[in-house]
């Protein structure tokens, strides 16, 4: 559904009360409370009335509300968000007032600081974003776009090697401070780049099965040795020795070739458990590793973008109209025995959503 670009289509901030009771509901558990609280979520897209949208939730998705005005969010579509805790979040996007937008929290969304300098971010469009804390984050973005900062936004500097000129960069996970995928491609062609040092070298990974013709979009790791990631003409892959060889598990009954629809989006919560999201409202859930997949009933034909999980019941995705309607929040409850709609409106199309402690 997108080599770099997805198609683009033709409120009231939370509470100092909400925020307080979803940090006493979530606690420390990295999985996410044990049942339906108040949970804080933002979803990002197509920007609406001249600049960029931001929703967030601090109930589950129950309520979404729209953040920011024009004075704080630039004039820019979002391509993907991150959630560290309740009180902060980061959101990166096109390129705005000369160089790409790069957005910060540290409130609830009450204010959004925008990040950097056009001295120190390319006019390049950002597409994704890894968090590690508060003051560590890794950008990438087109054209070998690859950022990092170590003190919370305060500078930028650039980690890309000049080998990989001309190759657009879609998504970014940072294991830990040394172990960083990076996937993305050209129009023909996809690229896996890998470190093992905090960005200072990167090796390229795959070979011309995996790759020729088939850009990747997004990619999702558990550890430094499995990872899994998605493409276009419905490319499934995952390496459980950190890349040295990859192996192609596209779901049951999928033709993979070039002119197939798009494998978008991709969560895995562990090696067994990984979801995939894929465009016209297609979804695919696996509990073995990618041995079988289960065809998740979904109540949309729209483009099914960034997706994220707090365990293996609770999921959100986030949809882009295929059709010029609005976009939409698709949430399941049960492990995907059933998903439903969580209400938005105002806007044409959501790229990417994120929770407090969810996985990506």
């Amino acid at each position: 559904m997108k080599l770099s670009k997805k198609p683009v289509g033709p409120g009231a901030v939370a509470t100092a009360l909400a925020v307080a009771l979803l940090m006493a509901a979530c606690g420390s558990d990295t999985t996410g409370p044990s049942e339906p609280g108040l949970w804080f979520g933002w979803a990002v897209g197509t920007q609406v009335d001249g600049y960029g949208f931001i929703i967030a939730t601090g109930d589950g998705g129950v309520n979404w509300n729209r953040q920011g005005d024009a004075s704080m969010i630039p004039s820019a579509d979002l391509e993907c968000v991150r959630a560290l805790d309740s009180l902060t979040a980061w959101a990166v996007g096109d390129v705005a007032n000369g160089y790409g937008t790069i957005l910060k929290t540290l409130d609830g969304g009450a204010t959004w600081i925008r990040q950097g300098s056009e001295s120190e971010i390319p006019a390049k469009g950002l597409n994704g974003i890894s968090l590690l804390s508060e003051n560590t984050a890794f950008v990438v973005g087109m054209d070998n776009t690859i950022l990092y900062t170590s003190n919370s936004g305060g500078t930028w500097v650039s980690m890309a090697d000049p080998a990989y000129d001309g190759f657009d960069f879609d998504c970014v996970y940072a294991v830990d401070h040394s172990v960083i995928w990076v996937v993305g491609g050209t129009e023909h062609y996809g690229i896996i780049l890998r470190s093992l040092d905090g960005g200072n070298t990167w090796e390229s990974q795959g070979d011309s099965l995996l790759l020729d013709e088939y850009p990747l979009i997004c990619v999702s790791a558990i550890s430094g040795s499995n990872a899994w990631i998605v493409g276009h003409g419905y490319t499934v892959a995952s390496t459980s020795n950190g890349g040295n060889s990859w192996e192609l598990k596209v779901p049951d009954g999928l033709s993979r070739n070039p002119l197939s629809d798009d494998a978008n989006g991709v969560c895995a919560l562990h090696q067994d458990w990984v979801l995939v999201t894929m465009d016209y409202g297609e979804a695919y859930l696996t509990e073995d590793g990618g041995q079988t997949w289960i065809k998740q009933s979904i109540p949309s034909s729209d483009f099914l973008l960034g997706t994220c999980a707090l365990d293996t019941r609770y999921a959100w995705i986030a949809g882009l109209s295929a059709s010029g309607g609005a976009g939409s929040i698709i949430n399941t409850s049960n492990g995907g025995s059933s998903w439903s709609f969580q209400g938005i409106t105002g806007c044409m199309g959501l790229r990417d959503v994120s929770f407090v402690y969810a996985h990506h």
